[in-house]
This record gives structure tokens, sequence and C-alpha cells, in this order.
């Protein structure tokens, strides 16, 4: 049924659009040409309510419209009350992902799983996943009340290290100005670094070992492993000791180095076999500048997390990148070598990002009988697809041989790497503009890194945008 109603004779009950976003221009259409479709509306106990059409009675109101169409049905249930509310929102002006969130969690509170949800609402299932994970962060809801430029995958990063409230502070910053991929993903490797050199700790305090910081070890004081005395033997020492550290290899695991607190006075090195040098105590200009290549190191490892998700995007895609013909020909007659090393291992990186298995000994022998997996892959492919591949595989080419030396050592080379990437889309982080650039990025306050040598640090935020609280 069919009904002209003054607009404020409607009244609302919980909509999932917390903010109904009457722009100016809305409210001029409405004044203009009236509320063209009509609202949708079911008797309730106190007249009746709106079901559909919240935003175009709310404008009515402000327009001082004396009548609307209204369109009578009738009362839905819950279920197919909020449904249609998130299918309508969703096809006029967009809803916040604090609007979506509260949505899926009232569904979710109705019965709903997110299979379901997602079913009904046309949604991915995993947004609806992490929608509810946000929804049950009570820091994160408000973060996305107040903040609407958080997206759905920073709201979630809010309510991941919501006990973090410097954490917090650099996920809002980072979502707002730039870097957030990199911000969450130094946060993630903070965490776990710090766990582990926790966990470390509490086996050596538990065994009753003392534990000592890392740049307390100065001679005589010296690893075990540099005089060949086995740490099981060196137990009933008096300056048996430990720091918390990495060891050798690619690892970079934290566990316990031993050490002696006094090599020459617990006789196990002659102190004329003191190393050369070692009289002299590490300047603090020498200890700021070990510090930054420690947290360097530790920011390169979290950006290589970064680019090697966007290197697995983009090696999926099916459109071909503007420039990219010239950026494979640029490389090949360059004769890059990395490019030689990935042939003769079977492109080990792009064959892992393609989803194969990766080998852990395609970097030691011949990898030609793997190829074959590539070349199933590449029959199949259109032309745009096959030149997609190829780039990719000049990119995984340059990416296996990056590391830490990469930004201690910037070079042409990387710059049209790193600058490649870039200018499709990839943002870098200070250390990896570091690599092309060759130069600091700029600090806020101009302050040193702080000391991170017998443990992480997580990273200081770049901006600040307010508290959540």
């Amino acid at each position: 049924m069919l009904l002209s109603l003054h607009p404020a004779a409607l009244s609302f009950e919980p909509n999932v659009r917390t903010d109904a976003k009457l722009s100016r221009e809305f409210i001029a259409s409405v004044r203009e040409r009236g509320v063209l479709q009509p609202v949708v509306a079911y008797p309730g106990a106190d007249g009746l309510v709106v079901q559909m059409g919240q935003r175009r009675t709310l404008a009515a109101v402000e327009c001082g419209l004396e009548t609307v169409p209204v369109l009578l049905v009738d009362e839905p249930k819950d279920v197919d009350r909020v449904v249609d509310q998130i299918v309508e929102n969703d096809q006029r002006a967009e809803l916040s992902t604090s609007d979506r969130v509260k949505g899926w969690e009232q569904l979710a509170a109705i019965g709903l799983s997110a299979a379901a949800i997602a079913k009904r609402t046309g949604a991915k299932k995993a947004d609806v996943a992490t929608g509810l994970k946000v929804a049950g962060s009570e820091l994160a809801s408000r973060a996305g009340e107040r903040f609407d430029f958080l997206t759905l995958d920073q709201a979630a990063a809010v309510a991941e290290f919501e006990s973090e409230p410097d954490a917090v502070k650099a996920i809002v910053a980072a979502a707002k100005t730039g870097g957030f991929e990199h911000t969450v993903q130094r946060l993630r490797d903070h965490r776990a670094e710090a766990d582990a050199f926790a966990a470390v700790r509490a086996e050596l305090t538990g065994a009753r070992v003392e534990v000592i910081e890392r740049d307390a070890l100065e001679w005589p004081a010296a690893r075990l492993d540099n005089h060949r005395l086995d740490p099981a033997e060196h137990v009933g020492c008096p300056g048996h000791a430990a720091y918390v550290g990495y060891g050798f290899g690619t690892d970079r695991k934290a566990e316990a180095i031993f050490v002696c607190r006094d090599v020459v006075a617990h006789g196990h090195v002659e102190a004329s076999a003191a190393p050369a040098g070692v009289k002299r105590a590490m300047t603090e200009e020498e200890k700021a500048a070990r510090r930054v290549v420690i947290e360097r190191n530790r920011e390169w490892k979290s950006a290589t997390v970064v680019r090697r998700e966007w290197l697995r995007a983009f090696a999926a895609r099916k459109a071909v990148p503007e420039g990219a013909e010239r950026f494979v020909l640029a490389c090949l007659l360059a004769g890059d070598h990395q490019i030689r090393q990935a042939l003769e291992a079977g492109w080990p990186l792009l064959r892992e990002l393609l989803g194969h298995e990766p080998d852990p000994t395609d970097r030691f022998r011949a990898g030609a009988g793997r190829v074959g997996q590539l070349l199933e892959i590449l029959s199949a492919a259109s032309p745009k697809r096959s030149t997609v591949l190829t780039v990719a595989a000049v990119l995984c080419a340059w990416e296996d041989r990056t590391g830490p030396h990469t930004w201690r050592n910037p070079s042409t080379d990387t710059a049209r790497y790193l600058g490649q990437m870039q200018s499709w889309g990839y943002e870098l982080s200070d250390v990896e503009s570091l690599a092309v650039t060759g130069r600091e990025p700029d600090t806020e306050d101009g302050s040193d890194t702080e000391d991170t040598s017998t443990g992480p640090r997580p990273p200081v935020p770049a901006g600040s945008v307010g508290s959540v609280d």
C-alpha cells in the first residue's frame, strides 16, 4: 500500500547506519525535487517505522516537506531488516567501516554465522570474519567510529594490538598518513622478537644463569664460542653468564649467547692473548651507529615480508602495468646478474609466490627441471598474463637477492628495482627509501635510535592523531 505522509510522523528503530551523512547536495536535491523513491515502513507499536529510507526521511524533515511517499509493508523479521539495511545502504551512500561492522555484529547476535552473513549481504566471508573480530574489540570499535578513514583491515590491526597503546597510535597514524603495512609488520615482528627474547631469558633464569646485557661484553669478558669453550663445561666458572642475542646463520633466531665475565682472571685465556684493540671501549657515537645498523636491519626484515606479499599479489594479476616491457628490457640489456642466478636455480621465489612448495635446495643446485612447473602455467596464460609473469619473474629474481646488505649499499640497480615497484603502487618504507636514495629519512625529533642490541623495540609512531580512549 502506497501512502502519502508527513515525514515527521515516521519513527526509527535501530539502523546499521549510525551516521546518515546528509550531504548538502543530497538535501538540495530533496528540497528541489522532493522524495522520488518511496520510503519503506511497517507498523510498529507507536506508529509507522522506517525500514528503508532513513536518509530520505531525515532530509525531508530538514527541508520542511509536508509529505513523502511511503510504501507500507509487513513488519520484517530482524534478520531480514538488518540484511535489507546493509544491502540498501551499500547501494547508496557507502557505509562506513564502523557501520558495516555494527550491521554484521547485529546479524551475528541474531544467530547468523559469518558464512551466512556473507551469503545474505554479498560480502566476502573473510571480511565478515574480520569485521566480527573488530566488533569484539571495544577499542577497535571506538577507533572505527572516531576515525572514519580506517579500513576494515586497519581497524582489525587496532584490535590485534589493543593491549598496546603506543602500537595503536602508530597504526592509526600510519593509516592516515601512509606506511600502514610496514608499520603493522614491524609491530608484529617486534612482538614476535620480544616473546622469543623473553622465552630465552626465562629459560636462562630458570637454569640460574646470570643474564647480562650485550653491551656489557667488553674484554676481558668474552663469548665462550670465540675461545672454543663448551658452555656445559663452563657452568661451574664464577664468570659464567649469558646474554640473549642472535646466532650466526640465516635463521637468526633468538638464543642464549654464553660468555665468561673475565676469561683472563678465570684462567681461560692468557692476558697476552687479548685481541688487538680490545682495551678501547666503544665511544657513544660508535654505539649509536651500531644501534642504527641493528634497527635498520630489523626494518629491512619487516619490509621484506610486506614487499613479498605485494609481489605475490602482483604475480597473480592479469593486467599489464604501464612500462612493463621497458622495465624488462632494461634489466636484460643491463645483464642483471640476479636474473642469471634465478634462471640457474629454477626461479625459486617466483614458483613460491605462485603457490608451489619451496625447495630449500633451490639456492644450491641447478633448477632446470623445476622450470616445467612454470611452463605449465605459461601454456594456459593469455598474452597479457604472460607479460605479467615475465615482469614478475624479473622482480622475483631481484627480490631473491635482497637482504640487509641492500640498504647498506645503495645503488642505481637497486633504485631501478624498488623504484619500478614504487611506480606500480608499492609504498616504500624508510629503509627501502634509504636503499634507493642513499639518504637517511628525516625524523621528527632528530633523536638517535633506541638501543636494540639485546632485544627488539616497537616502531616509533610517525605522528599522532589522538587517543581512541
